[in-house]
This record gives C-alpha cells, structure tokens and sequence, in this order.
C-alpha cells in the first residue's frame, strides 16, 4: 500500500474504516494514515521502496 500523504510504502499491519496501520516493507516501524490516504502501491512503487531501504 502506499501513503499517499507520506509517499511511503509498506505492508498493512491493521485496518479499520477509518484508519490503516502500515509497517515498513522490510520490517520496520509502523505508522498510521487515513484510509482515504491508502492505495494499492504499483509494483515500480514496491521495487523502488526495497531500493530505498
């Protein structure tokens, strides 16, 4: 998923209606955004997010 407010990317932890919980994609911290914020992250997003770490 990506957080379309931080740009990050990561994995859903936990989900709510209102609020999604990601955690990083190679283990990490979690953080919270709104699930108006979320979406299904490209496979370039999820490539380019392994590079990153």
């Amino acid at each position: 998923m990506v957080d379309t407010q931080s740009k990050r990317v990561g994995f859903v932890a936990e989900e709510t209606d209102q609020v999604v919980t990601l955690r990083t994609i190679t283990s990490g911290a979690e953080w919270d955004c709104p699930a108006t914020a979320a979406r299904p992250a490209t496979p370039d997003e999820v490539v380019a997010a392994l590079a990153e770490e």
